[in-house]
């Protein structure tokens, strides 16, 4: 078929070499009467439920705020209702020419001088387009499906907890993106995701990269994650140390050569440790929470190696301090 003949539906063909996934039309459009329907509804409406979730923005000045949805109790929600309720909020922008022609493998031609560019009144025509990204088995990433394509500004907080979560930092997320919870069984139903459970010390995260990179082991991995072979003895180096951990510890090494007891001073946090070596003060707000009374200390090769007890044994840490 030729290009100049080519539908803006199939023109989104291309879209699908970058890992995006493309709705029929049909499918499109049924999910866009529905979340229609749903805008209409009410907090106490007959018949609904009221669930929250929470919306990072991409600029870092603005903060993270929680929103609530309003959906049919019915079999007419089953399913997650947030890719279809945040799908107009990504229809604004313009696909950059220069990226799609980059993205479009050679065999499809990889010539779109001809095509033009999907502007945001067709896009607005399409109804948005969300990606619905794995965190954790019951917790999804929500961004605008081409916001890559469309160059729209890296969100850093968004980027962080991908990275958190177990895919490493080659992924890079664009946009403002939001964070919801469903059900882990069927009938998939979502659930309140709060501003609360974006803490670091909140449940989902702390299971989050074990889940998910036992998931991509199944699949064949993620490109940009890391193993879980990896992610489970992290560590890494900083200024004046280096760390590393096993199921139950996180061991610290600190660079000062030819340490002697008398220079070192060392307390014990639930989530903090505090290090003195010589003129040296170290303040560490550690990532997770560990066992005060089953940390230690001692002196090797003229070195301090602090040892922390994990409170939860067989967590992860993707870093050693939060971010």
């Amino acid at each position: 078929m030729a290009e100049e003949s080519q539908s803006p539906e199939e023109r989104l063909k291309y879209l699908r070499d970058r890992g995006v996934t493309i709705e029929t039309p049909e499918d499109r459009a049924s999910s866009k009467s529905l979340a229609e329907q749903l805008s209409k509804l009410k907090t106490g409406d007959k018949g609904t439920t009221t669930f929250t979730f929470v919306k990072i923005p991409h600029d870092t000045t603005k903060p993270l705020s929680e929103e609530k949805a309003t959906i049919y109790s019915d079999e007419r929600c089953h399913g997650d209702q947030l890719p279809a309720l945040l799908a107009s909020r990504f229809s604004h922008g313009t696909v950059n020419k220069t990226a799609l022609k980059e993205a479009t493998p050679k065999g499809l031609g990889g010539d779109v001088q001809n095509l033009p560019e999907l502007d945001p009144n067709h896009i607005n025509s399409m109804g948005g387009s969300t990606e619905a990204f794995r965190l954790a088995d019951d917790v999804f990433l929500y961004l605008d499906e081409v916001g890559a394509l469309k160059q729209l500004p890296i969100n850093k907080r968004a980027s962080d907890i991908v990275a958190q979560c177990g895919y490493g930092t080659g992924v890079s997320i664009s946009g403002d993106t939001y964070i919801g919870r469903i059900t882990t069984s069927f009938p998939i139903r979502n659930l309140d995701f709060n501003l609360e459970d974006m803490s670091q010390g909140a449940a989902w995260l702390t299971r989050a990269a074990q889940q998910n990179l036992a998931r991509q082991s199944q699949e064949g991995g993620r490109p940009g994650g890391i193993s879980a072979e990896e992610l489970s003895t992290r560590g890494g180096t900083a200024d004046g140390y280096e760390w590393k951990q096993d199921e139950s510890e996180v061991e610290i090494t600190f660079t000062s050569n030819n340490t002697t007891k008398a220079d070192v001073k060392v307390s014990f946090h639930p989530k903090k440790l505090d290090v003195k070596i010589k003129n040296e003060n170290f303040t560490l707000q550690l990532y997770s929470f560990v066992t005060p009374d089953e940390c230690t200390w001692q002196l090797s090769d003229g070195k301090l190696v602090v040892t922390l007890e994990k409170r939860e044994e067989g967590q992860t840490w993707p870093a050693l301090v939060e971010s």
